[in-house]
């Protein structure tokens, strides 16, 4: 039987604890409350790293970068690096396009969580895994301890004891789709950890589609950071021009979609 849920975080964030705290605990009030860094990957974000603070959020990932301000809650602003553009865009929407193949996780957790103590440093992280199994599965048999990862239905993984403000944790759990009374952010809980069961189209051989229910590690955690404040995280971008439309942010040269992006694109003449 495996002693420990989390034995590859264990690792991990033991080491991402020590290279990331050789500051003293008291330079991280400098800025006021901390920091909170995220190593994530997992089919929403790919590999991707989040800061949370009582400013916003900042989602960082291959495509650029995603900030969401607590003085200005109902929008998000999507930057693109590479062509120096940007987009405004609802948060309602911007969230719903992230949860797109798999939509909002609802379900109930109702057991006992799997708890973990993450020690490194002088620092502790306490973890909680709520799981839900597959119907007609007996978590009291002898092989469960053998079988239970793959008998799971849905999985929330959270990190204890961190200072983000309710706003901030309200709107990160709308973004990836926790919905359910269990799964609003717990007393001093953040989510790092969500997968389940999706129903999915699959193009067979003969090309005929069928459903089928397959395991997606929505957002898994890679490492874990407490940090003092760094205002240039959520600072907008300067001298970046606005984008016509998501496609131009991500597939122009300077926000405004052309016949020369499409055939840069596809490599190819039209």
């Amino acid at each position: 039987m495996n002693r420990h849920p989390f034995p590859f975080l264990l690792g991990v964030v033991v080491l991402f604890f020590s290279a990331s705290f050789k500051q003293p605990q008291a330079d991280a009030a400098i800025g006021g409350a901390p920091m909170i860094v995220l190593s994530l990957s997992g089919d929403m974000f790919s590999q991707s790293r989040v800061y949370l603070s009582k400013l916003g959020m900042r989602i960082t990932c291959k495509q650029g970068y995603a900030l969401w301000f607590t003085a200005e809650p109902k929008n998000v602003w999507l930057v693109n690096p590479d062509n120096k553009t940007y987009l405004i865009e609802s948060f309602e929407k911007y969230a719903k396009d992230e949860q797109s193949e798999y939509g909002p996780n609802n379900y109930i957790f109702k057991d006992s969580p799997e708890i973990e103590v993450l020690t490194g440093s002088e620092f502790k992280v306490r973890l909680r895994r709520y799981t839900n199994y597959l119907e007609g599965t007996d978590k009291h048999a002898p092989n469960f301890a053998k079988l239970k990862r793959t008998r799971r239905k849905a999985e929330v993984v959270y990190i204890d004891d961190q200072p983000i403000p309710d706003e901030v944790k309200k709107h990160w759990c709308a973004l990836v789709g926790l919905t359910g009374n269990e799964l609003s952010p717990r007393t001093n809980g953040l989510p790092v950890g969500l997968g389940r069961r999706i129903k999915k189209k699959w193009m067979g051989i003969k090309r005929f589609t069928t459903v089928r229910e397959k395991w997606l590690q929505i957002l898994e955690l890679k490492a874990f950071a407490n940090q003092p404040l760094d205002s240039k995280i959520y600072a907008k971008p300067v001298g970046y021009k606005p984008a016509k439309d998501k496609t131009s942010l991500y597939l122009s040269g300077d926000g405004n979609m052309k016949d020369a992006d499409i055939e840069e694109f596809f490599q190819r003449r039209l």
